[in-house]
């Protein structure tokens, strides 16, 4: 039986949640809600302090010395401090995506919402800016010399502190490829793993995992099963998170080892000394980093999905939050766990089906048991019909002998026997099985982020065009854009929209003739 713990404690939260922190040693907690706001509480949830910021809350990090950042998806950036005081405010005009810090809290990296990069001191003060690029993927090694990008066309580019490129990782080849996950191991070397869109050249596999120094030099590649979804460092090495589910222990001259498969995909990583965190859909799991025989050490389920984890530097305190992606449903608790819990045997408890609980069942008088299997043939005359007695009594059935004495004359095409026993539709549907296991999804293109001027009427009008959205191996055959709400607002390659001022942001879903879809996202800030 699975082992499982408790929570220590439970936060109960109004909204989505869009992050959580703890503060150095865990005795604070940050969580942001995005229709809400930011808010700071013991770790057990008491004390809490409400930020009074304008704008909808975005991404969240810890720094030392009871510090947080706090990025607004349609404002600034901001630290603060444990007792909710805003210690200083840097102006972010697209809003904040993405933000990383490192470990000692010296260098920050955001990613705004117009995809460009921003670097920071732990003061404020900027040491660089980039918008050459549509990025989608930032890090920052554990010292905070370096800072890694990642952009939509399969370009990585490492900056040091002074926004000096050391070196940038290009797509291999003519054929287009995507950055899935990238990230610092502890020895400083980047691990970036990518997907070929497409036929990969002949000494090149379609999903691999790449080692490359501070230098710029690749120094290890490993071949995947699956597209890798996340990746988190450990005192060897690296783990690696694939899409099918499967955890992965990966170090430089090594293949990677599989030592654990969640029975879904993998939402996000972390790492206590180097055990693993594994969020997969509703559950946490704890994977010992010396391999295990049938079980996580041990496992929680949460009321929502899984979306964010934060463990604090000590290790001994994790939080989890999620959301059941319900509207009807209240939004769902952050808990609060100890880490070194004992775990106890989950308990399997069976349950009357309440709605056959009450009902009084007539099983009728008992019948008279037959042993359907007994040589002897009046056992079972009284299970057949007419006909299939009598076939019995002339040893067998006169239409299968004749068939038999007609192929053995050759009066009877035995080929044509075989085929009236095909049948077609489930032919069909095997080979479009088969295809649809072989394709290639397509890549969705939701065109370059905007700035336009307000209109007269106190409105603009943007046009939002998904037409250089492709297929490799096939067609796109819908589209479907979306508002940040998640409602859909138009299913056409190219839609008009009418806007006020701020920051926009919007979702481009394509899907192929297979079925396949892919997804991406573009900012029109009005001004």
């Amino acid at each position: 039986m699975p082992s499982v713990i408790d929570p220590v404690a439970t936060i109960t939260t109004s909204t989505l949640l869009s992050g959580i922190a703890f503060s150095g040693e865990g005795e604070h907690i940050a969580w942001g809600e995005v229709e809400e706001s930011f808010h700071i509480a013991d770790t057990d949830g008491s004390n809490k302090i409400t930020i009074d910021i304008d704008g909808s809350p975005g991404p969240i990090a810890a720094l030392s010395k009871g510090r947080f950042i706090i990025g607004m998806n349609d404002g600034d950036l901001h630290m603060i401090s444990t007792a909710g005081e805003i210690m200083w405010t840097y102006e972010v005009a697209s809003g904040c995506d993405l933000l990383e810090v490192s470990k000692s809290g010296g260098l920050i990296a955001l990613i705004d919402g117009g995809r460009g990069l921003h670097m920071l001191d732990s003061h404020g003060r900027v040491l660089f800016t980039s918008k050459d690029s549509e990025l989608n993927f930032v890090v920052v090694d554990c010292t905070g010399r370096c800072v890694a990008v990642a952009d939509d066309h399969g370009n990585v580019t490492v900056y040091d502190r002074t926004g000096e490129s050391r070196f940038t990782r290009q797509p291999s080849g003519s054929v287009a490829e995507r950055i899935t996950a990238i990230a610092y191991q502890s020895d400083g070397n980047l691990v970036i793993a990518k997907e070929t869109l497409g036929l990969a050249a002949n000494d090149e596999n379609e999903l691999e995992a790449e080692w490359w120094t501070p230098l710029g030099k690749k120094i290890w590649t490993a071949e995947l099963s699956a597209r890798c979804d996340a990746i988190t460092s450990h005192s060897r090495g690296c783990w690696l998170a694939q899409y099918d589910g499967r955890i992965l222990k990966a170090s430089i001259d090594n293949e990677p080892e599989q030592i654990w498969k969640s029975t879904y995909s993998v939402q996000c990583l972390a790492t206590i000394d180097d055990d693993l965190l594994v969020a997969s859909w509703f559950n946490l799991f704890r994977i010992p980093d010396k391999g295990m025989e049938d079980e996580p050490t041990w496992q929680i389920e949460h009321a929502g999905i899984v979306e964010h984890l934060a463990v604090n530097d000590t290790g001994d305190r994790i939080a989890l939050g999620g959301e059941d992606q319900n509207d009807y449903t209240d939004s769902e608790p952050i808990l609060i766990l100890d880490a070194n819990a004992t775990p106890r045997e989950m308990e399997v408890v069976h349950q009357e089906d309440p709605w056959t609980a009450d009902l009084q069942m007539d099983d009728g008088p008992e019948e008279e048991k037959v042993d359907i299997y007994a040589d002897d043939q009046t056992a079972i005359s009284g299970l057949l019909t007419e006909e299939e007695r009598g076939q019995i009594e002339s040893g067998g059935s006169a239409k299968s002998q004749s068939n038999l004495l007609a192929m053995l004359s050759g009066d009877l095409d035995i080929e044509e026997m075989a085929s009236n026993q095909i049948d077609a539709d489930l032919l069909l549907d095997g080979l479009e099985e088969e295809s649809k296991a072989s394709n290639v999804p397509p890549v969705s293109d939701a065109g370059f982020d905007q700035i336009i001027e307000l209109g007269k009427d106190g409105t603009a009008t943007a046009l939002l065009d998904g037409s250089k959205s492709y297929d490799p191996d096939g067609m796109v055959v819908g589209w479907t854009w979306k508002d940040r709400s998640g409602n859909t607002i138009g299913e056409t390659d190219k839609i008009k929209v009418k806007l006020n001022v701020g920051t926009h942001h919007f979702e481009l879903t394509v899907k192929d003739n297979d079925g396949a879809t892919t997804t991406d996202t573009t900012t029109v800030i009005v001004e």
